[in-house]
């Protein structure tokens, strides 16, 4: 099924809030996600400490590093009804002695000792959408040790050229009535599950990469090319996650079927006919200097069929 849902704005530390039994419950069901994190969990964290921010209401991650032979587990959670919720779930599973909950956002709270894993999974749709780069450089200067590890590794976000996403009568149903029958005709942000990879039209180009590990600007403007490699319609761009949980095992948001949205940028209401060798250039700038980061697109292109140059100017704030 292909979901699509128009992007509700809300202030990340909101969302945090809102988060309900059924948000944590398809996180649990992530078996993609759940299997590479865990995978990865066992090779690193046996025999040391690990802070896990953003722990939820399950802890899942920060059981998974006791069972995997963590000396200690930090696990920190702002949301006060989800934490209460892992305390009663921490204390059944017998790992209240090896788990210590931390109430509050992590870039205002204190550990008692330096730890030697980051573990987290507050990976936007656009990786630094929830603001991690802020929370994990946070991390780096006041929670770890000089030669820390971070599991995830690495993120990165995505972007390609695509064709118009045209949903099943069924899934257009679903959709619309989880939005109050919004109009997908017009130009906007979607949220998409499961995105149709033969959509696309043309190879992705890198909107942004972050190893944890290297320094991470809070601020950048880059240049892309996206290069039609065949005859379509062009309606809009997509973006989308390949997450290195380590260096050998990646997260593929297009790919693989995950609790990941992958955002959709409707440029055009009407569809533009492009063929290959058509360009579609894209000024990207990043503002993350807070936990509600900022992005703005700038989108140019002139179809060999037209000869018409049209721009495009889009921006939006958070996940």
């Amino acid at each position: 099924m292909i979901l699509c849902l128009r992007r509700t704005q809300m202030d990340n530390r909101e969302m945090n809030q809102s988060y309900t039994d059924g948000a944590y419950q398809i996180l649990l069901d992530d078996s993609v996600r759940n299997v590479a994190y865990e995978t990865v969990i066992r090779k690193l964290v046996s025999g040391k400490r690990v802070v896990d921010i953003g722990t939820g209401a399950s802890a899942v991650l920060a059981e998974m590093c006791v069972r995997a032979g963590a000396e200690k587990v930090y696990a920190i959670e702002e949301n006060s009804q989800s934490l209460k919720t892992a305390q009663r779930r921490i204390e059944r599973s017998g790992m209240a002695s090896d788990i210590e909950l931390v109430s509050g956002f992590s870039t205002d709270v204190e550990l008692a000792e330096p730890c030697d894993v980051l573990v987290h999974e507050i990976v936007g749709s656009v990786g630094s959408a929830e603001g991690m780069t802020l929370v994990v450089n946070d991390a780096k200067q006041r929670f770890l040790s000089p030669d820390a590890e971070f599991i995830p590794h690495a993120c990165t976000t995505w972007i390609c050229p695509v064709e118009p996403l045209k949903l099943p009568l069924l899934d257009a149903a679903i959709s619309g009535l989880g939005q109050l029958l919004f109009s997908f005709q017009q130009a906007d942000l979607y949220k998409v599950f499961n995105f149709p990879p033969g959509n696309v039209l043309g190879p992705a180009a890198e909107f942004e990469t972050t190893v944890f590990c290297e320094d991470m600007p809070l601020t950048d403007c880059r240049e892309l090319e996206l290069v039609i490699s065949r005859a379509g319609d062009l309606e809009g761009l997509v973006l989308f996650l390949e997450i290195h949980v380590d260096q050998q095992t990646v997260i593929n948001s297009l790919h693989q079927r995950t609790n990941w949205s992958t955002p959709y940028v409707k440029l055009f209401s009407k569809p533009i006919a492009v063929v290959e060798g058509d360009v579609v250039h894209v000024t990207v700038q990043r503002e993350l200097s807070t936990t509600q980061p900022k992005y703005e697109l700038d989108v140019r292109i002139c179809p060999k069929t037209s000869g018409v140059e049209l721009t495009r100017h889009f921006a939006w704030q958070g996940n």
